[in-house]
């Protein structure tokens, strides 16, 4: 009897241990799907910038045609780890990567003309796995792809082709709980710039109005948001 109830236990314990290594098997391929196992190449980079003391940096093509810079990260004169731009020539679009001291990914994200951060940024902890994820379109119901089609079809304006274009930012007025998409092109001559400011929820065109950049910008003249917002409040 004795016998008997010790293979019972016996049995029962080699279940247990079999579902609880499904469940880990489980587990594992739950979180292999939000790894992510991009490293930096630290050898192959200290190798071209040994060549040159003075560098912190290098430019890479691929095989693609994709141009890779990729550079040291400090803090003060301590290095705190790796930075990569990645982008085709005639793309509005860059892929940024900020790796830790040891290569590995800490975070990703792309920006639409340099400073206008689309998408989803991801942040990895130090085994790679994803711990936070923060959408930067979340706020702008008119989509980029939106606002593409739409200087396109109702201006003739390509935001595809960077010669087109000086800057595009999106951003939101607090006060006005409104969001914005500015867009700056190219006017009949290098120095105009003309300005479009556009609703980010409708995609509705608000304002238009251009400027002159000399030596200094816009020095000495109304910003064009300002001018905006006067007209707007019927000044």
């Amino acid at each position: 009897m004795k016998k008997l109830i010790f293979l019972l236990i016996a049995v029962i314990a080699l279940s247990n241990c079999s579902a609880q290594t499904t469940n880990n098997k489980l587990n594992i391929k739950k979180r292999e799907k939000i790894t992510n196992n991009r490293k930096f190449d630290i050898e192959e980079y200290r190798k071209v910038i040994k060549k040159n003391p003075f560098a912190d940096r290098m430019l890479r093509t691929d095989k693609n045609g994709m141009v890779i810079e990729m550079k040291t990260e400090y803090d003060k004169s301590e290095i705190i780890g790796y930075h990569e731009d990645c982008s085709y020539p005639h793309s509005p679009y860059t892929y940024s990567y900020e790796y830790n001291t040891e290569g590995y990914l800490i975070k990703s994200w792309a920006t639409f003309y340099g400073n206008m951060r689309v998408g989803k940024m991801i942040e990895y902890d130090a085994n790679g796995f994803k711990i936070k994820e923060t959408d930067f379109d979340a706020p702008y119901k008119f989509s980029v792809t939106d606002l593409v089609n739409k200087m396109q079809k109702d201006y003739h304006i390509d935001l595809m082709d960077k010669q087109n274009v000086f800057s595009i930012n999106r951003f939101d007025h607090k006060d006005l709980r409104t969001a914005y998409y500015e867009v700056i092109v190219y006017g009949n001559s290098c120095a105009q710039k003309i300005f479009y400011y556009l609703d980010g929820t409708t995609g509705d065109l608000l304002f238009k109005t251009s400027r002159i950049f000399g030596d200094e910008g816009m020095k000495g003249q109304e910003l064009p948001f300002d001018e905006y917002l006067r007209k707007k409040e019927g000044k």
